[in-house]
């Protein structure tokens, strides 16, 4: 498993037994309930606008970003408000943290939406805590810009890259192939069809 920086503190119930320390490597689909309120505090701060006051930095609820979010994802908070007081747009912003809590796809859905335009800085914070809870997924590219994007063999993965990166045909195909197969929105058709094709370019370059 990819950790996100320096080396791993290993907690002792992964010291102290192998079946601890294979569960402490295991990875996790969906949202943990270890990630949860890590995944919210960022993606809070993501859909929020920072201010400042005399007790310090805080995030206001964006009523704009928070709407797109419904839209684009098709969830269903059931606010009814117009974000006009701070209080309305705090309701929304908790309405909208009870749905994600409750449906754990829309969660990694909203979190995935939020991440082509965090900084990289958010970017980095957020790997930390995808790979600190051995989360399934990862913050990887999806169409040339940051995704979530499955979590598997690192071998394996920069091995795709390197020939990914070669500009032939071949690589291109392969890069699609992989995309579809282990991005947020999988297309295991799509995925089949360009690792033929793939297969089929690489055996007519050498031929």
């Amino acid at each position: 498993m990819g950790m996100s920086s320096g080396s791993v503190r290993v907690p002792l119930y992964a010291r102290e037994s192998d079946d601890g320390a294979q569960e402490f490597a295991r990875l996790h689909p969906g949202v943990p309930p270890w990630m949860r309120e890590s995944l919210w505090e960022w993606l809070r701060k993501e859909i929020g606008i920072q201010k400042n006051s005399s007790e310090g930095i805080y995030w206001e609820p964006n009523t704009q970003k928070i709407r797109e979010i419904e839209r684009i994802c098709r969830i269903d908070t059931q606010w009814q408000g117009t974000g006009s007081s701070y209080s309305n747009r705090i309701e929304g912003q908790q309405l909208l943290r009870g749905v994600l809590y409750a449906r754990p796809d829309a969660f990694l859905t909203a979190v995935d939406f939020r991440l082509p335009d965090a900084k990289e800085g958010s970017q980095q914070t957020l790997e930390s805590i995808l790979s600190d809870s051995a989360s399934e997924w990862h913050v990887g590219k999806f169409d040339g810009r940051p995704a979530l994007v499955r979590r598997i063999d690192e071998t394996v993965q920069r091995a795709a890259e390197d020939l990914a990166k070669r500009g032939s045909r071949a690589g291109k195909l392969l890069s699609d192939a992989w995309r579809h197969a282990f991005s947020m929105q999988p297309n295991p058709s799509a995925s089949y069809r360009c690792s033929v094709r793939a297969v089929e370019a690489a055996a007519g370059s050498i031929l």
